[in-house]
């Protein structure tokens, strides 16, 4: 149209997807489906909560995600919601290895790290199994008759 007012004119867009058939912009591709990207943009939530998406378990796809509110922070009063632990006194997404895939002759734990500002969850890390002076284990751990173990740390004694 060069010159307003302008007609609408029907346009095609598509109703399914894959990496090589991709959705316009402003949706994604879910379950083979383009739809509306799903956001918590304008969502309001009760002072003290938050917004998230919350999958959802449906019969017939596309099943995107909806907007819904989680306790910022929690306690032994004020539980979070399920798949999330309460750390540090906030609710974070439950840490697990289930999802990571480590080399051969390595095995997933969970590292505590140091950190500033909480919550500090641990995070999925690969360690080797067993270990030798060819094969050194990760920091922190000692070589013990073959195996990584965490590094004895001693302290005075008054």
């Amino acid at each position: 149209c060069i010159q307003p007012p302008c007609p609408l004119i029907p346009t095609c867009k598509p109703t399914t997807c894959s990496s090589h058939s991709p959705c316009i912009p402003g949706e994604v591709c879910l379950d083979g489906y383009c739809v509306t990207e799903p956001t918590c943009k304008g969502f309001p939530c009760p002072e003290g909560q938050e917004c998230y998406l919350e999958d959802l378990i449906c019969i017939q796809p596309p099943c995107p995600p909806i907007p819904s509110c989680k306790p910022i922070t929690c306690s032994s009063h004020s539980p979070c919601i399920p798949g999330e632990v309460c750390l540090d006194g906030y609710c974070v997404t439950e840490p697990t290895c289930d999802k990571v895939h480590c080399p051969e002759g390595q095995e997933c734990y969970l590292e505590d790290l140091i950190c500033i500002q909480p919550p500090c969850p641990p995070i999925p890390t690969c360690k080797p199994t067993t270990c030798s002076s060819h094969s050194p284990c990760i920091p922190g751990e000692v070589c013990l008759d073959g195996y990584c173990v965490t590094e004895p740390t001693c302290e005075r004694v008054h």
